[in-house]
């Protein structure tokens, strides 16, 4: 990695730490830049804005989701009911840990910039979209293995599986337990499984 995009990878590394945690609107652009260690000018030979930051972290934040969930032990079956099924497992898992207020950047900012910074939202429609393609990938293949003369709309239940998903952790913030979020994924697996008549693989 060059010494240019290893200060970059850096900063919005930091920059996504700190807006997990607090969120976009109360990090400040000095926070990042203590936090990554560079200067002001060093930010801003990167960024134009703070504006810009976002879009990039956002960005930042969704492809480090992507390389983590390749590297899933639920990828690596070979149904593709069962890698759904298991990837809401593994998410169920990953609640069990610390910081399950930090959980999701992408549903963090789709409820607090939406309305005030159009350039970080379409950003975040966009990763959005990303992610529903690619449980509909999996989805459009388990109904060609089980459900081949049946109608499914798995774009529109790959969409399901988010909003329950990001649903899901809005309640438990508000709730201050976990168990919402872990009661409501198995809900959902329940009610995948019945719309293809089948258990996990």
């Amino acid at each position: 990695m060059d010494e240019n995009l290893k200060t970059k990878t850096k900063i919005l590394d930091a920059a996504q730490s700190l807006m997990l945690r607090q969120g976009f609107g109360t990090t400040s652009i000095e926070d990042i830049c203590i936090a990554a260690g560079i200067t002001k000018g060093g930010f801003f030979h990167y960024f134009k804005n703070k504006e810009d930051l976002g879009k990039a972290v956002t960005r930042h934040y969704w492809r480090n989701m992507q390389t983590v969930w390749d590297d899933a032990p639920f990828r690596k079956h070979a149904d593709p009911l069962a890698r759904v099924l298991k990837f809401i497992d593994y998410s169920v898992s990953a609640s069990k840990g610390p910081g399950l207020e930090q959980r999701c950047l992408l549903g963090n900012f789709a409820q607090e910039l939406s309305d005030t910074h159009p350039g970080i939202r379409s950003e975040n429609s966009a990763c959005f979209a990303e992610w529903s393609e690619y449980l509909k990938m999996d989805l459009d293949a388990a109904k060609k293995k089980y459900l081949s003369k049946k109608a499914l709309d798995t774009k529109g239940l790959a969409d399901y599986v988010i909003a329950t998903m990001e649903g899901s952790l809005l309640l438990a913030k508000a709730h201050q337990d976990k168990n919402v979020y872990i009661k409501n994924l198995k809900h959902l697996t329940r009610y995948v499984e019945s719309i293809f008549k089948k258990k996990r693989p």
